[in-house]
C-alpha cells in the first residue's frame, strides 16, 4: 500500500508554505481614474448648481403672482359675461403662476354655462399676467343690430350694446332688428327703452321659435316693435305677418305650407299673413319695397 505525502501531514512541507507565499508576487492595486474623478467632480458640480438654483427660484417664484387676467378673441360675449368664464377658469388676481392648474382651469370654462360660443380655447402665462385666449365658433342670428340715430349697434341677447359701427355691413351677418322705441343707449349697457315697463321676453321667444323651427338662418330682417304686430323678412324676399307669438308652432307649420305650394320663397316679394291662423293669406308685390310696409 502506497503512502501519500501531502502538506497538512508532512512538517516540512507546511514549514515551506508560508515562504513559498512571501516569495510570491504581490497584486498592485491600480489607483482611481483621473477621468473618471474629473466626471464624478464635474457631476457634483452640477447637482450642487441645481440644489443651489432650485433654492433660490423657491425664494423668487412666490413673487409671480397673478396682477392682470386678459380674455382674448370674443366677439359675442359681452363684459358681464366674459367676467362670467374668468369666475368659470377659478383665475384669481394673486395666485402663483407656477401653481395653477391650466387643464382644470380649460376643462372649468367649458363646463361653464357661457360657453356657447366656445370653439377652442387655451390659456397663456406670463411672469405676472394670465392670458385666456377664445376662439368663437360663430353663429351670428345668436346676436343682432340695430339702426339709431343714423348709426349702427350690435347687440347681445339681453339687449346689451356690443358695438358701434356707421357701416351697417359690418354687422351684416348679424340678425337686424326692429325694437320697440329705444330712448338712450351706450356701449357696454343695456338699451333703454321709451316703455321702461315693456315686456321683452316675447322678443327672444320669437326668435328661439324661428330657431327650433330651423328658419332663423333664412331671416334677414325681424320687426318685434310691436308685440302683437311681429313679422320678418326671409331672403329678403317674403315678409311674413306674424301677429303674436303665441300658437307660433302652428303659424310657422302654415308658412311652410304655404311656401311649399308656391315653389318656395323664389325670386318675386311676396307677403305672408298668418296673424289669424285661421285665415292665413298669400299675394305677390310688385316692389320689394313694399315688404317694409306690409
Amino acid at each position: 500500500m502506497n503512502q501519500q505525502t501531502t502538506a497538512s501531514t508532512n512538517p516540512q512541507a507546511r514549514r515551506q508554505a508560508p515562504e513559498d507565499r512571501r516569495n510570491a508576487p504581490v497584486a498592485r492595486r491600480r489607483g482611481p481614474d483621473p477621468k473618471r474623478l474629473r466626471l464624478l467632480y464635474r457631476l457634483m458640480l452640477i447637482v450642487s448648481g441645481m440644489i443651489a438654483l432650485g433654492g433660490l427660484l423657491l425664494l423668487i417664484l412666490p413673487s409671480f403672482r397673478i396682477k392682470e387676467i386678459r380674455v382674448e378673441g370674443v366677439r359675442q360675449y359681452t363684459e358681464e359675461e366674459v367676467d362670467q368664464i374668468i369666475q368659470a377658469s377659478g383665475l384669481e388676481i394673486g395666485q402663483e403662476i407656477l401653481a395653477l392648474d391650466l387643464e382644470n382651469s380649460l376643462a372649468s370654462i367649458y363646463k361653464s354655462k357661457n360657453c356657447d360660443y366656445i370653439k377652442d380655447a387655451r390659456i397663456w402665462c406670463s411672469p405676472f399676467s394670465v392670458r385666456i385666449e377664445i376662439m368663437e365658433e360663430f353663429q351670428p342670428k345668436q346676436r343682432l343690430y340695430i339702426e339709431f340715430n343714423d348709426k349702427y349697434y350690435s347687440l347681445s341677447r339681453d339687449f346689451r350694446v356690443l358695438g358701434e359701427s356707421e357701416d351697417a355691413s359690418e354687422f351684416e351677418d348679424f340678425l337686424f332688428v326692429e325694437l320697440p322705441e329705444v330712448s338712450a343707449l351706450a356701449v357696454g349697457s343695456k338699451l333703454r327703452f321709451s316703455d321702461a315697463d315693456l315686456d321683452l321676453s316675447y322678443i327672444n321667444e320669437m326668435i328661439d321659435r324661428l330657431e327650433e323651427n330651423g328658419t332663423l338662418s333664412q331671416v334677414t330682417s325681424l320687426d318685434v316693435s310691436g308685440k302683437h304686430s311681429v313679422s320678418y323678412v326671409m331672403s329678403d324676399t317674403c315678409r311674413v305677418n306674424f301677429g303674436k307669438v303665441g300658437d307660433s308652432e302652428t303659424k310657422l307649420v302654415l308658412v311652410e305650407e304655404i311656401l311649399a305650394r308656391k315653389g318656395g320663397i323664389g325670386e318675386t316679394p311676396s307677403i305672408i299673413d298668418v296673424s289669424n291662423p285661421q285665415k292665413p293669406t298669400y299675394r305677390q308685390l310688385s316692389d320689394s319695397s313694399l315688404l317694409m310696409a306690409g
